[in-house]
């Protein structure tokens, strides 16, 4: 095995710094993408109760109310998601169900999920970014 250069008793094979750093950046490219699931898909919800004006519990909306089936994916992620319970609230059960915001919750709920419309742009500028710096780490290296 061809080492390239070693640090004290360290030796170092450049073709694995290579697969490290490409490891690297590919984790987070599924980062960048897992977030902007997280924003737009698992996010719905938030922005549609936000949007009819489901802040408190006197103003819940039904899934009906919000133009939702039941078993939206919208619903369904609010279901899996401990992330969403903290922000949204629901009373009742089965179709009698209904989602809030709480008062308390309304500004956190407006920054970490309303659309700016720039997030794909940035995942994509980003994912390129990096393709781009560990084409240039293999040049390189």
């Amino acid at each position: 095995m061809l080492y390239n250069f070693a640090i004290g008793e360290i030796k170092i094979n450049v073709e694995n710094v290579k697969a490290v750093a490409w490891c690297i950046i590919a984790g987070i490219i599924v980062g960048l993408v897992v977030t902007f699931f997280n924003k737009t898909v698992t996010g719905a919800l938030v922005r549609l109760l936000l949007k009819g004006g489901a802040i408190g519990e006197e103003n819940s909306k039904s899934a009906a109310d919000l133009g939702l089936l039941p078993d939206a994916p919208a619903i369904r992620a609010y279901r899996r998601s401990s992330t969403l319970q903290r922000v949204i609230s629901a009373v009742g059960e089965g179709e009698d169900e209904k989602f809030f915001i709480p008062a308390e919750n309304q500004k956190r709920a407006e920054e970490q999920y309303s659309l700016r419309g720039n997030e794909l742009i940035v995942i994509i500028v980003g994912a390129l970014a990096l393709i781009l710096l560990g084409t240039l780490l293999t040049i390189i290296l």
